[in-house]
């Protein structure tokens, strides 16, 4: 479900503050970096249940970072698989708690102030040459 390699997001949660982040996200682990002031954050994830019901396809994430706190979240590819993938992109959407004691269960409750909540996109991954780069978008 997952697997966005060099995405580019920026939060859009109520109180959120104007930046962008880069994201790499593997099978099981993802990194971000905050493009403002150059916080890199590590963490490995885990894809939980479907949400359901649901406006669209939306599952329960487990996010643990490198420093030992869980946070549980949310995570959508889209509103379904004809509107998740363009010409020439991809996207994914990503909710989760401003701090672990808390718990985000829609994307509704991730908008509130105090949580987070992205807007990921990335290149297709497809071997294709789209005229897409996101090259600089490596959070390491």
């Amino acid at each position: 479900m997952v697997r966005h390699k060099g995405a580019r997001g920026l939060e859009i949660g109520a109180g959120y503050l104007a930046n962008e982040w880069d994201f790499s996200i593997t099978a099981t682990a993802m990194t971000f970096k905050n493009i403002a002031n150059g916080t890199v954050f590590k963490a490995t994830y885990v894809i939980g249940d479907a949400i359901d019901p649901s406006p669209y396809p939306t599952a329960k994430i487990t996010i643990t970072m490198s420093t030992g706190e869980v946070y549980y979240g949310v995570v959508s590819n889209d509103r379904d698989q004809s509107t998740s993938k363009g010409p020439v992109t991809k996207f994914l959407y990503l909710g989760f708690p401003g701090t672990p004691s808390q718990t985000v269960g829609s994307f509704d409750a991730a908008m509130k102030t105090g949580f987070h909540e992205y807007v990921l996109v990335a290149c297709l991954d497809d071997g294709i040459e789209r005229g897409c780069d996101f090259s600089s978008a490596k959070p390491q």
